[in-house]
């Protein structure tokens, strides 16, 4: 229905609806009660939304969070657009949202500090990240398209290698958000937008994984905009990572 009706809508996953009518069409779902009909469309995506993220585990499992995001440390600011903060202004017919450009700020090199180098991604594949054979092509590799390419079929891998309803999610999900961010220029979502919607749901590091009781401030901003920028390429590069959909189904 929503890549049907929705496409254009201003705001999706951004404006929730009414939360009375989000609560009565959880409770029918819980039930099996597949009629919508009640919903309007923010109010299904606000749903898929805030069911993504009220998992106990985000889409990525813990064990593979760090091989999900060790493809940051090989240029990908080279080829992801600056973010689009959301800032809410009032707008000339009295309400909304205006987009302001701001670069989204990460930075992985000697310079960041001590808290920031101890939250690298450390590859749970049997490799250090830095060592993957296939993500070293991205650094040497002078040409964008030929980075891009290598990168995408590492995360086909990864993808392929979930659970079957995981991956299952993401053939579907992903190439269906990336389709809304073609509309941006009317729903005002672009894909950096959305990604900082879906983010925690897809990808999110695991406090107890680490070890850390509280991490700073800066470490928590860090692992946040590393995460949003990880999404930002999955919807970014849909149309290339699950171009092999039905092969991989057959797996």
């Amino acid at each position: 229905r929503l890549s049907k009706e929705a496409l254009e809508l201003q705001g999706l996953f951004r404006i929730e609806g009414n939360i009375m009518n989000r609560r009565s069409i959880c409770s029918r779902l819980l039930q099996a009660d597949l009629d919508l009909s009640i919903a309007s469309n923010h109010e299904l995506a606000s749903i898929l939304k805030m069911y993504l993220r009220d998992q106990p585990e985000a889409l990525v499992p813990t064990e593979n969070y760090d091989d999900f995001v060790s493809f940051m440390e090989y240029g990908l600011k080279d080829f992801v657009s600056p973010s689009n903060d959301i800032v809410d202004s009032p707008s000339t017919s009295g309400g909304g949202v205006t987009l302001t450009d701001t670069p989204l700020r990460l930075s992985m090199g000697a310079e960041s500090s001590p808290q920031l180098q101890s939250a690298r991604p450390r590859s749970t594949s049997g490799l250090p990240s830095a060592g993957n054979s296939a993500l070293a092509m991205v650094n040497v590799s002078r040409k964008p398209k030929t980075r891009k390419g290598t990168i995408d079929k590492y995360l086909r891998d990864l993808i392929l290698g979930l659970p079957e309803e995981r991956r299952e999610t993401f053939y579907i999900l992903f190439p269906f958000l990336r389709e809304v961010s073609h509309h941006s220029e009317k729903n005002m979502m672009s894909a950096n937008n959305i990604a900082r919607m879906f983010a925690p749901a897809i990808v999110r590091q695991d406090l107890a994984s680490t070890g850390e009781l509280v991490p700073s401030l800066e470490v928590m901003q860090f692992r946040l905009n590393r995460e949003t920028r990880v999404v930002e390429y999955l919807i970014s590069r849909a149309h290339r990572i699950f171009r092999d959909r039905a092969t991989d189904q057959n797996v």
